[in-house]
């Protein structure tokens, strides 16, 4: 395969000969422009789509191609323009759709040249098929999502403003890199999921999957061939291909066994058995495999209370929780509660393109709530409560406690106790919150009304059905 170029590049470092062999071994397809957008460098691989040839090309500038209608956009523009790495998916004259990634390379803030690597979209769409179709069973379409966002730069970001999580976190900084096997427990929804990928993703096998596996959702007649995988026929309705397991998937990855606490009894002595010895064999398979996978554990569940009731091995207990960490809920973590919530609500501003903030009478009763459900019962209300609210200003308002279970208030929370009908409790705070803010604004009714999110008018009316003399204020 010849390597075609333009004279640009004989003032670099990078000999034409050196280039030749990196171009002719490369499966993708490559090629270089100026800072003007012409063509000065490519190979065969990536001129063949746009059905010219290399000589056809070089010289060219890539809004030329657009022109001549070779494809339809330009990531390597694109990219000059922003400054930035672009991946576009590109649709080719040949009809060989590409995904297309260009990164520019700078020189004092400048654009110097853009490099661009073509891949055929088929592949990719072959790979991400094979990919799902492994992990079908699982129901692990979230985590090829969360795997590759991670691979490419992704970030999970943790919310510890509290001394209870900050004290965890500083504790999985110290082990993360290392191999040993962590356990986490704590309540449902208090991010055991979140931790587990935060360790993989500052591990030394970041760069590997990470695979969750949920130990409760798996029928226990199939939890083994989808841990260990099995070979053809091992089984009636079997593929004929047999599969591989999430051993085999999160190999030098990280193994998330999520609700463990919940596997089978007879299933835990094999998981024990590998995590010993170190091998594994496939469900009817004879062969040996080795597995190189980190375990992360994780349930909501009393482990030695299990134990103790002979549902879950002591000597597995030991080997999965060399770093045990014990995720607080919400409600003991309340310096968590508010940015969270700010958290929670910064996303959906980002994916709405709105500017909501939250009323301080809102955040009060945030802070008033036991959230059982913890931090995922915290985010689906802020949702719901965003969705719901028609202006900028989220203010208590009685879709809340449509909610949130009024129950599971802190008994401080209503003056007269919590026996009353939601509606009057509804009203009671209500009214408190209008007299509050009628106090300390010195009685200015339009501007209480503002700070309420609410019109002048139907202030006065909520002030005639509560009684509140009006005469009071200007």
């Amino acid at each position: 395969m010849a390597v075609h170029h333009s004279n640009f590049l004989s003032k670099y470092s990078v000999t034409l000969s050196q280039l030749e062999t990196i171009f002719e071994n490369s499966f993708d397809g490559l090629f270089v422009t100026d800072k003007n957008n012409v063509l000065i460098f490519v190979n065969e691989s990536a001129s063949r789509p746009l059905g010219k040839s290399p000589e056809e090309l070089i010289g060219k500038n890539v809004q030329d191609f657009i022109n001549m209608k070779l494809y339809n956009r330009s990531s390597s523009a694109m990219a000059n323009h922003t400054k930035k790495p672009v991946t576009l998916l590109v649709e080719t004259v040949t009809g060989n759709n590409s995904i297309s990634t260009s990164v520019p390379i700078l020189e004092n803030g400048e654009v110097m040249m853009v490099i661009t690597n073509i891949r055929n979209a088929k592949t990719i769409e072959s790979y991400v098929k094979e990919l799902e179709s492994e992990r079908k069973n699982a129901k692990l379409y979230k985590t090829t999502a969360n795997y590759l966002n991670f691979a490419y730069g992704g970030n999970t970001k943790i919310i510890a403003d509290s001394p209870k999580m900050k004290a965890i976190l500083k504790g999985v900084d110290n082990v993360s890199n290392s191999d040993c096997s962590i356990l986490l427990q704590g309540e449902s929804g208090t991010g055991k999921e979140v931790i587990a990928s935060l360790i993989h993703q500052t591990s030394k096998r970041s760069s590997e999957p990470f695979i969750p596996v949920n130990c409760s959702a798996i029928p226990h007649e199939l939890i083994e061939s989808e841990l260990f995988g099995y070979e053809k026929g091992a089984f009636t309705g079997a593929r004929e291909k047999g599969k591989p397991g999430f051993f085999e998937i999160a190999n030098k990855g990280t193994l998330f066994l999520d609700e463990i606490g919940d596997m089978p009894i007879a299933m835990q002595s094999k998981l024990l058995r590998v995590l010993e010895n170190g091998v594994y064999q496939r469900l009817g398979g004879v062969d040996y495999i080795t597995s190189n996978v980190r375990i992360i554990s994780a349930t909501n569940k009393d482990i030695l209370e299990l134990i103790d009731a002979g549902k879950f091995r002591e000597d597995l207990f030991y080997r999965i929780s060399v770093m045990p960490f014990h995720l607080p809920p919400l409600r003991k973590r309340t310096e968590d509660i508010i940015p969270l919530a700010e958290h929670f609500l910064e996303q959906l501003n980002n994916k709405y393109g709105k500017n909501k903030y939250f009323h301080a009478d809102l955040l009060k009763m945030l802070l008033s709530y036991t959230w059982p459900g913890n931090i995922r019962e915290l985010k689906n209300v802020i949702e719901r409560i965003y969705l719901v609210t028609p202006g900028n200003k989220i203010h208590l308002q009685e879709e809340f406690f449509r909610f949130v279970p009024i129950q599971k208030f802190k008994n401080d929370t209503f003056m007269d106790g919590s026996d009353k009908p939601l509606k009057t409790m509804i009203e009671d705070i209500e009214k408190d919150f209008i007299v509050k803010t009628l106090d300390s604004l010195d009685g200015k009714i339009n501007e209480a009304a503002e700070k309420l999110g609410m019109h002048r008018t139907m202030l006065y009316k909520k002030m005639k059905k509560y009684e509140i003399d009006k005469d009071n204020y200007k």
